[in-house]
């Protein structure tokens, strides 16, 4: 009995022996082919996936909120024009026929005398420029703006002082040069030729003209 139990203690560490040689055989021979392939297919897989996500994800240009702000804007602006339509609908719902035709003809003569001023500002605009070349004077669009207006009269004044306070500036420069001092090629003021530009008073901004004149050469 007990040379039998000895046997069989034998026989079990001999095949746990061969257990480990054969497994330690297939770790040195690269594995388990089947789970080699099966996970060179994982990686290949995987491989192939990620590139292509990569190149389908798209570009964040706007953010959720630039496009509620968007949104927002455009339906204040389309809201509005819906309300003012909509008060014009009943307005006009509420005319006589009488009343509808006034009105229209209204509606025309105010889009007429908007396009006769237009024209007559250019026309204005071409006579300023005209007689301010005709003094060796040269100035921009806003300044020739500030000058004209749809009445002749009051334009041809504005512009002949402008002309006056002009020459009288150069005069003064002139004079300065030949006083041997270095005539004033800065303004005395720190403005802009905008911010003097943009003077409510037409007295207050010719004067701001003439003493800065060189802006506006």
């Amino acid at each position: 009995m007990r040379k039998n139990k000895e046997t069989k203690h034998v026989l079990k560490q001999f095949d746990l022996q061969r257990f480990a040689e054969s497994a330690s055989t297939t770790q040195s021979d690269g594995g388990d082919p089947d789970l080699l392939d099966s996970s060179d297919d994982k990686s290949r897989k995987s491989g192939e996936t990620a590139p292509e996500s990569e190149e389908n994800k798209p570009d964040a240009k706007y953010t959720d909120e630039d496009v509620n702000r968007l949104l927002n804007r455009k339906f204040a602006e389309w809201q509005s024009k819906k309300e003012k339509e909509l008060e014009e609908a009943k307005r006009l719902a509420s005319m006589s026929e009488q009343e509808k035709l006034q009105h229209e003809r209204d509606a025309m003569q105010k889009k007429l005398d908007a396009l006769l001023q237009q024209q007559t500002l250019s026309e204005m605009s071409k006579e300023a420029r005209r007689i301010l070349s005709d003094k060796g004077i040269n100035v921009d669009d806003n300044l020739l703006g500030m000058l004209v207006s749809d009445d002749a009269d009051k334009t041809k004044k504005t512009v002949d002082s402008f002309v006056s306070l002009f020459q009288e500036s150069i005069k003064k420069a002139v004079a300065d040069a030949l006083k041997g001092s270095t005539p004033k090629t800065g303004s005395t003021s720190n403005l802009t030729k905008d911010q003097i530009l943009e003077v409510k008073s037409r007295a207050e901004r010719q004067r701001l003209i003439k003493e800065n004149i060189n802006l506006f050469k």
